[in-house]
């Protein structure tokens, strides 16, 4: 399953089942890129995309986890996010459950399955707890210029129009 069919899943699901009004994926951050971002107005959820065991491993290496490991008082600081998901392909859960459960217990674990059985594709496996109560106008910003470019750019190829900025 790639990462794209995975993304496209997720965005179905929190606009259309969960009503989450704005959702927007490779969204800038403090700390890189998130894959995915949604707002329904009272929150902001995080929600990064693992295809492979070696993928999230080598997530827990980025920018965000170093204070996330050495600095309690500064636990939070890089997440934009009230709760942060990993959405991990069915067959690789249990194993990354574990891997997420020993690196912080407060991740949440969406599943993704291939198998789509009416609208049920995607499974919480386990619900993220608030990490952080701050609500972002910056990042809410981030999500709407994404939104509003990915709307650009899909209508221009839609009309055949180059990418040039005049």
């Amino acid at each position: 399953m790639t990462s794209s069919y995975m993304k496209a899943l997720l965005l179905k699901y929190w606009r259309f089942e969960r009503f989450y009004y704005n959702c927007a994926i490779e969204v800038p951050s403090n700390s890189g890129q998130s894959d995915i971002v949604v707002d329904n107005g009272k929150e902001v959820v995080e929600i990064e995309v693992k295809t492979s065991l070696s993928d999230l491993k080598a997530d827990f290496k980025k920018k965000k986890f170093r204070y996330f490991r050495f600095q309690d008082n500064r636990r939070y600081i890089y997440f934009v996010c009230n709760r942060f998901y990993y959405a991990i392909p069915k067959k690789l859960c249990q194993d990354a459950s574990k891997i997420i459960s020993d690196m912080d217990n407060n991740f949440g674990i969406i599943s993704v399955s291939k198998r789509i059985i009416g609208n049920k594709g995607i499974e919480i496996i386990k619900v993220a707890k608030k990490i952080n109560d701050i609500l972002l106008e910056n990042i809410r910003r981030k999500i709407m210029q994404r939104t509003s470019s990915d709307m650009v750019q899909t209508k221009m190829k839609e009309e055949g129009i180059g990418w040039k900025l005049i």
